[in-house]
């Protein structure tokens, strides 16, 4: 998930992992996984509009950036 959004490539998660807290503002988890809530998803991201699609793919790039920053500032720190 973390290469997808360092990509901006929306995806769909289970909410019962711990990788929802790295989707927290997606519409696409689900809580309780069955086929039929599946497809609903798979099929609003599917049909989601051009608009809206380049604003899921902004955020998760956002969110991918702020993870990695955070990264590399908690190893210097660290090593200092």
């Amino acid at each position: 998930m973390n290469e997808a959004m360092s990509y901006g490539v929306p995806f769909i998660v289970s909410g019962c992992i711990g990788a929802r807290e790295l989707v927290k503002d997606s519409e696409f988890i689900i809580e309780h996984l069955n086929k039929d809530r599946l497809k609903q998803v798979i099929l609003q991201a599917y049909y989601l509009s051009d608009q809206d699609y380049c604003i899921l793919r902004r955020k998760a790039f956002e969110y991918a950036k702020k993870l990695y920053y955070r990264k590399i500032c908690r190893m210097l720190i660290k090593n200092h």
